[in-house]
């Protein structure tokens, strides 16, 4: 808290833990950030707070690949446009511009999940596709997901 311009000390955590100093609105909001916690949910449980913690991991990974995919498809149609600037006669290197027009996204995933499963990590085996858990989330997702929109935004 000091790193962050509070004039805390040991015995101003005390104070507040034993509820003889209020802890203000700013120092809660403060704390609840070096804590890595939201600060909506600062009193929640440990178990409440994992969860929020993970669901906000989530969030920030599903955001890396969305900009990972816009960038491979900016990067795909990059290399169509180049491709039809060479002449004739390629070379192998540049023969069917590496595959890399005929992979898609789709393709990718699917070779992310065969490699999970076969480095034998816990996640992969987890990630099966015959794997109990994943036939789980898949029919939640599907529930979830009826009619193409999260059940929730209806």
């Amino acid at each position: 808290m000091r790193q962050c311009g509070f004039r805390w000390f040991q015995a101003t955590v005390w104070t507040i833990e034993r509820a003889e100093r209020p802890l203000r609105v700013g120092e809660a909001q403060v704390a609840a950030q070096a804590m890595g916690r939201p600060f909506f949910n600062f009193a929640a449980d440990d178990g409440a707070a994992d969860i929020e913690a993970a669901m906000r991991e989530c969030s920030q990974a599903a955001q890396v690949i969305d900009a990972a995919l816009t960038r491979f498809e900016e990067a795909r149609f990059d290399l169509a446009f180049q491709e039809k600037k060479l002449p004739e006669e390629v070379t192998n290197r540049h023969h069917n511009v590496g595959g890399w027009l005929s992979t898609s996204v789709e393709d990718l995933v699917q070779q992310h999940r065969e490699h999970r499963r076969e480095d034998g990590s816990p996640l992969g085996r987890l990630a099966a596709a015959d794997g109990e858990w994943l036939q789980e989330y898949n029919a939640t997702i599907a529930k979830e997901y009826a009619d193409g929109e999260h059940s929730a935004a209806q």
